[in-house]
């Protein structure tokens, strides 16, 4: 038997095709398991540390307005006020350090992507190199199709083959490596410093990218989509918090005087217990009238948890947070079912593939 040589079998069209449906998948599970990073920062719709910290504060607010009026209890309201704050607090902390190292992520995922643009420029000079005396570089082809497959897991790929064997990579619509030319990305942060983006930058000129899709742009969506998002939402219930029992609390009178603000600040990242209130808890006011026994304000700071003072039209402090826990859940469950029937996509187009360019032993 005489060994006329060895050629490869591929069918471009699919493997073009599975590359596409991998970066779809990759870019899924990017931002499943971000949004399973947020869900284990709030906690699951049944067990959550910021639900049950608002509970607990409007519980001490309906046990303080149970008459007789225990003037007492208005130590407990200040010390749920400031666990609740305290978990606010630890929940803008957690989001940050998720964004912090989704940005690392993004950072070391763009060196990986450079990286893998200069293996295949390389194997595209030795391709050439090799090819030039007519004989076919199977094995670095190979290596060349699983560098390239690997690329398509970080960005949406294009390829583009050329007469002398080499293979023009393309992304996002720009050619970034043409035979052994390379072209890298830079990550940059954009001017108003929200956020990392990608540029590529040929003869001085800058020119910002969308990669569309894969593990990179899962990963930007991740930090700043769905981890801005639900920051906001945090924002607005704290803010509605504060808002709400602070319009209620400046209406009434204590034995110090008239009412002060019970809460400082806007939003979670800033939200605050009145200094004099912690230093004197007597300034927590139970009614508008000054008198033994009026509840009536009481009453309505511990019915925040259930209505607003905007009336039916708005959610309930409590609703607010819920929604946004709710919220979190579905998103998960919507990526989790993307990321399953994407997985089984990729793996009918892997099946086809081996029917065409697979091996069989027994022959």
């Amino acid at each position: 038997v005489e060994i006329l040589g060895i050629r490869r079998v591929q069918d471009e069209f699919l493997l073009n095709n599975m590359r596409t449906q991998n970066s779809q998948l990759h870019s899924y599970a990017a931002l499943g398991l971000a949004m399973y990073d947020i869900e284990g920062i709030l906690g699951s719709v049944d067990n959550d540390h910021l639900g049950d910290a608002l509970n607990n504060f409007f519980s001490a607010w309906n046990e303080l307005a149970q008459p007789p009026v225990n003037e007492s209890l208005k130590i407990t309201v200040v010390a749920k006020a400031q666990t609740l704050v305290a978990d606010f607090r630890s929940l803008d902390a957690a989001l940050s350090q998720l964004a912090t190292d989704l940005e690392k992520q993004i950072q070391a995922e763009t060196e990986n992507l450079n990286r893998l643009l200069q293996d295949i420029g390389e194997l595209n000079r030795q391709v050439m190199a090799a090819e030039s005396n007519g004989q076919p570089a199977n094995d670095l082809r190979d290596q060349r199709d699983l560098r390239i497959t690997q690329l398509s897991e970080l960005a949406e790929v294009s390829v583009l083959e050329r007469e002398d064997g080499s293979k023009d990579i393309i992304l996002a619509g720009r050619t970034m490596v043409a035979r052994d030319s390379v072209t890298l990305f830079e990550g940059l942060y954009r001017p108003d410093g929200d956020g990392y983006t990608f540029a590529v930058v040929t003869q001085g000129s800058q020119q910002d990218v969308n990669l569309s899709t894969g593990r990179l742009q899962g990963l930007l969506d991740a930090r700043d989509i769905h981890v801005k998002a639900v920051r906001e939402q945090l924002d607005a219930v704290a803010g509605q918090l504060i808002r709400e029992v602070n319009s209620l609390h400046t209406q009434g009178l204590s034995t110090g005087g008239r009412g002060v603000m019970f809460f400082n600040g806007d939003s979670m990242h800033n939200i605050g217990i009145n200094e004099s209130i912690v230093a004197n808890e007597n300034l927590v006011v139970t009614g508008s009238s000054g008198s033994a026994g009026d509840n009536a304000l009481a009453l309505a700071s511990a019915d925040l948890g259930r209505h607003s003072v905007a009336g039916s039209q708005q959610r309930s402090v409590s609703e607010s947070y819920r929604a946004v826990v709710t919220d979190v859940a579905g998103t998960l469950g919507s990526f989790d079912f993307m990321v399953e029937n994407q997985q089984n996509v990729v793996s009918a187009l892997n099946t086809r593939m081996a029917s065409v360019s697979g091996v069989s032993l027994d022959e």
